[in-house]
């Protein structure tokens, strides 16, 4: 039972956690934890620029761990890059 554990939990680890800190999950980690910590701001304080100043710098590290994801992958569709596009629609949701 303690070996499932152990492989388990390895692969959980091997799956989350990246090999380096300059990676693209960092830069998307930080973005879900800019969300939560908005959220959290959200639900205890009234300071509205706070809130959105975190939320915004989430949509930015979102929007750059995605656009490089894309590019480290060299995802493409018909031979065109989808980083740009996925990227630039993000950034779109964002703002509107």
């Amino acid at each position: 039972m303690i070996k499932l554990l152990q492989t388990l939990w390895a692969r959980i680890t091997s799956l989350l956690l990246p090999e380096d800190y300059y990676t693209w999950q960092t830069l998307i980690y930080l973005g879900v934890f800019s969300f939560v910590m908005s959220w959290l701001a959200r639900l205890l304080t009234d300071n509205t620029f706070s809130v959105n100043l975190i939320a915004t710098f989430g949509w930015i590290f979102f929007a750059l761990g995605i656009g490089w994801l894309l590019d480290k992958r060299k995802i493409q569709i018909f031979g065109i890059p989808l980083s740009p596009w996925v990227t630039s629609a993000i950034i779109c949701i964002y703002f509107f």
